[in-house]
């Protein structure tokens, strides 16, 4: 169970370590971190990074572990999946075995592939693609699969009548979108409905975006399912929207950040998609999550700030019984099964996938809110 009620101290680089820093302590317990934490993308690997930091604090600042210390060595993959393997390998050859990350499913994709049959654990925040569903590996998560978000998608649209339905999304992370076709594609068709156009971009430039646009405009949808990150689904909807105010948008839990928010304007009033958690929530956890992330980071919480927490706080669980390594603590993972979190409940299965509730969410007035 999470902590509360506790002071903060802010640090300015207390996480911020060199590899010669590390340490063969009994005291301290040393996990590495890797997320998108620059360029245009890093909006979500950096709230997923800030919650980990947050619940590092609180860990470390009440003493529950005794004399042990969290000790976060934090890399940026870069959105990179060469980088996101060299940052794993690097970690598991130094002695770091547990490893939270990434921010993406292309990510973790690329890291796990490299150091598959080695002795880890990967805690990832935010990699729901169903690539990972059901294997008995070294993997574990805190986010919901992309099935469960597909359908409650593609269920909303076909009962708003919408049936010409395109489909854009960036290659850039194809082991998420892909995956999140092929089950919207699926429950559409039960609906006698089938995407009229599925098209892939690699958007790296301000020219993809044109083209993606362009062929909107050509096709004329009922609909268009986006499945771009926030900082690119913000370039496409203030782009579409000077040629087209009246497509309906909706797009993955991925781009649904604080940057969307805030950078959109208008252009992406009314963009729907589904998030793990009910927006609407009141209780005191989430309440006195949202302030203490405000205040230690300037800046309001996302879902991915919550799941980034929720990555230290089931490691929590294993470290307050005195479980350190990647086998004792996958198996109290799965055994404990029923985790808290300030967003509620959620549940690891056998598998180390999490289930949680999903709730369609729309922007408007500038904030994220359930969708009536």
């Amino acid at each position: 169970m999470f902590l509360s009620g506790i002071k903060f101290i802010t640090f300015s680089a207390v996480f911020l370590f060199s590899a010669f820093m590390l340490s063969c302590s009994n005291n301290s317990i040393n996990i590495g971190v890797s997320s998108t934490l620059s360029g245009k993308n890093s909006d979500l690997g950096i709230h997923c990074k800030n919650g980990i930091i947050l619940a590092t604090e609180e860990i470390n600042q009440s003493g529950v572990l005794g004399k042990r210390k969290i000790r976060l060595f934090i890399s940026d993959d870069k959105n990179s999946a060469e980088e996101a393997a060299a940052i794993d390998s690097d970690f598991i050859e130094q002695g770091k075995n547990l490893i939270i990350g990434h921010s993406t499913s292309e990510m973790s994709k690329a890291g796990l592939s490299l150091i598959n049959g080695k002795d880890f654990l990967m805690i990832s925040p935010s990699s729901s693609s169903d690539y990972f569903t059901d294997r008995d590996d070294n993997f574990l998560r805190v986010c919901s699969t992309t099935k469960s978000e597909a359908i409650a998608v593609a269920d909303n649209i076909s009962s708003s009548n919408l049936r010409k339905i395109v489909i854009i999304y960036d290659s850039l992370n194809r082991t998420y979108c892909e995956s999140y076709i092929g089950f919207f594609t699926e429950y559409a068709n039960s609906k006698n409905i089938s995407p009229f156009l599925v098209k892939e971009y690699a958007l790296t430039d301000n020219q993809a975006i044109e083209n993606a646009v362009n062929d909107i405009i050509k096709t004329n949808p009922d609909t268009v399912l986006a499945l771009f990150s926030a900082h690119d689904l913000t370039r496409f909807a203030q782009k579409i929207r000077i040629k087209n105010n009246r497509i309906p948008i909706f797009t993955g839990g991925w781009a649904m950040t604080s940057y969307l928010t805030s950078n959109g304007g208008k252009a992406v009033e009314g963009i729907k998609a589904v998030l793990f958690y009910d927006t609407e929530n009141k209780h005191q956890s989430l309440l006195n999550f949202r302030k203490k992330y405000a205040e230690r980071f300037g800046t309001e919480a996302t879902f991915s700030s919550i799941y980034g927490y929720d990555c230290v706080y089931l490691l929590f669980q294993s470290f307050r019984k005195n479980y350190f390594t990647p086998e004792e603590i996958k198996r109290n993972t799965i055994e404990t099964r029923r985790f808290d979190s300030p967003a509620g409940e959620y549940l690891i299965n056998r598998y180390g996938d999490a289930q949680r509730s999903a709730n369609l969410v729309e922007i408007k007035n500038g904030q994220i809110i359930k969708s009536k």
